[in-house]
């Protein structure tokens, strides 16, 4: 199911609502035909799909996704549950529209998600205090799943600073 969505969104990568519409209906229809000998199963899932300088999810389930910028939460998804993959063949996935990362970043860009249930604000607390210390999304892993989080899994990607590559001066 990832691979469906990561090739869907390479083909025509474009953050629009339309198209992540499409990416969640084909995970959907994916998830229809496993588990048709299985009609109890259902699906949670949450993808970040990252275009330049902006970024855009689609969750289904109990996932979330946080956005933090030099330690801040920057944006975040509602802390609330989303349509299940898997439960019926029309589907309409929670997307959300692209937010623009800031221009001026000091540290760092952290995009994280979260499944299995939505984070309370101790579990944001923890989530934060971490980022602080972490260097790689690696470390951040490991401290945060220390802590006991309720949740099923997470996944890091961090996203160092911008650097200019010219200072201005020459030609």
């Amino acid at each position: 199911m990832a691979r469906l969505g990561v090739d869907s969104f390479l083909r025509r990568p474009s953050l629009r609502r339309e198209a992540m519409e499409t990416i969640g209906g084909f995970m959907n229809h994916t998830v229809m035909a496993w588990i048709r000998p299985y009609p109890d199963f259902s699906f949670d899932a949450a993808a970040l799909f990252l275009l330049k300088d902006q970024v855009s999810w689609l969750i289904s389930g109990t996932g979330a996704v946080l956005i933090y910028v030099d330690g801040q939460l920057y944006k975040s998804s509602a802390p609330k549950p989303y349509p299940v993959l898997g439960i019926a063949h029309s589907y309409e996935p929670e997307v959300m529209e692209p937010v623009s990362l800031p221009e001026k970043v000091e540290d760092k860009v952290a995009l994280l998600l979260l499944s299995g249930s939505c984070p309370g604000q101790d579990s944001l607390e923890i989530i934060r205090e971490s980022l602080f210390s972490a260097e790689s999304p690696e470390a951040w892993l490991e401290k945060v799943m220390t802590q006991n989080l309720p949740g099923a899994s997470a996944l890091a990607v961090f996203l160092p600073p911008k650097k200019k590559i010219f200072s201005g001066q020459g030609r």
